[in-house]
């Protein structure tokens, strides 16, 4: 069956909109050429793929499992023809960064944003594209060649896919366990990992890394790990710290001036928490300006740790 790409780029774009009219904007044609196009996409498949009513289109069931392959195929589209205007010069192009949601604001301000606003200042013509997701995202992203350069928070679990990316440590460190005033009965002496578990615990959600490595690390002392609140950021928990409602696990970098504040201070574990890293990786199809982007954070990177021994 031959299909013409117009009708699967005009799907995707329906899709996404939900929309025949929006849609048609986008790809700067009108609206019966839209819906002409997805009725003879229709035809030629043989199912219904919209759902259509007054107020748009939603996609049917064979609609949502036709699009997970049409958008896989136009990002990898999208990805090339990026990857050839940014291949032989830096003038144009697009850089894809994705961030995890376990970097924190205070590695993102020293670390990361300076390296952006200079590569942008040296580059200005390069467009940015920047997502914060989860590790196991960013990994997935990068496998695919749908994204450049990726910063993550490891240990995460290896898979298959470690073959398809590079990856490079940047940052070695520990986070700590933080609380706010009314948890003072934990504060100047040495606490256990057992009384700790005792006493509500902030962590990022469920599905993240973040949560796998402290559940993995109580279970390994014999403990279960579970917190009383749940967030989809480390500023999230610093919030419910400051306003004491449990105990957050921080890189210390991130609350240096609520300690010196004393709005929250820092418990004394009897145990180390386990050594973490921020790493690096990017995809082996690698472009100029991905190149270039490496060269500039690892050479910010390098100073830092000078700052920090």
């Amino acid at each position: 069956m031959r299909t013409s790409y117009d009708y699967y780029r005009t799907f995707y774009y329906v899709s996404i909109y939900q929309s025949f009219n929006k849609a048609a904007a986008v790809l700067q044609t009108s609206q019966p050429n839209v819906s002409r196009s997805m009725n003879n996409l229709e035809h030629q498949l043989g199912v219904k793929l919209f759902v259509r009513s007054p107020f748009g289109v939603a996609l049917t069931k064979a609609g949502e499992e036709l699009f997970e392959h049409v958008e896989v195929a136009y990002k990898h589209i999208k990805a090339g023809e990026e990857l050839m205007s940014s291949n032989f010069k830096l003038e144009h192009g697009i850089l894809a960064i994705g961030f995890s949601i376990g970097i924190t604001y205070g590695i993102m301000r020293s670390m990361m944003t300076p390296v952006i606003h200079e590569f942008h200042k040296q580059y200005p013509d390069i467009r940015l594209r920047i997502m914060h997701i989860s590790t196991a995202s960013l990994v997935s992203e990068i496998s695919n060649d749908l994204m450049d350069i990726a910063f993550i928070t490891t240990p995460h679990e290896e898979n298959q896919d470690k073959a398809k990316y590079n990856k490079h440590i940047l940052h070695p460190y520990r986070d700590i366990a933080i609380a706010g005033p009314s948890f003072s009965a934990l504060k100047g002496r040495k606490v256990t990992l057992e009384e700790l578990a005792d006493y509500p615990i902030i962590s990022l959600g469920s599905r993240t890394e973040t949560f796998a490595m402290y559940r993995n690390y109580f279970a390994d002392k014999g403990l279960e790990f579970q917190p009383a609140i749940e967030t989809t950021s480390t500023g999230q928990s610093m919030f419910y710290a400051l306003d004491n409602l449990g105990i957050a696990f921080i890189h210390p970098m991130e609350v240096e001036t609520e300690i010196e504040n004393n709005e929250v201070f820092q418990i004394d574990l009897q145990d180390k928490l386990p050594t973490r890293y921020i790493a690096m990786i990017n995809n082996k199809k690698v472009s100029r300006a991905a190149t270039e982007f490496d060269r500039m954070i690892r050479e910010k990177c390098a100073v830092l740790q000078k700052d920090i021994r």
